[in-house]
């Protein structure tokens, strides 16, 4: 059974849950290489990941940086 964000990002976007279930295997490997391990429980690596995900889903835009 997904979680209920996968079951959430899927009806949003359109994608079955196994396409979402996919994308976000392949980010928790993304962010394990970019977290050391002792991060892996933390919530900014669950951030990450939730935030990776919208992205890549189409779903949440990356914040741009304003122009000086």
């Amino acid at each position: 059974m997904p979680n209920k964000n996968i079951q959430s990002y899927a009806e949003r976007s359109g994608k079955s849950v196994e396409e979402v279930e996919k994308i976000w295997d392949e980010t928790v490997k993304q962010a394990q290489h970019k977290f050391p391990e002792k991060e892996w429980e933390s919530n900014d690596f669950f951030a990450y990941i939730n935030a990776t995900v919208l992205i890549k889903l189409d779903l949440r835009t990356p914040k741009t940086r304003k122009s000086k």
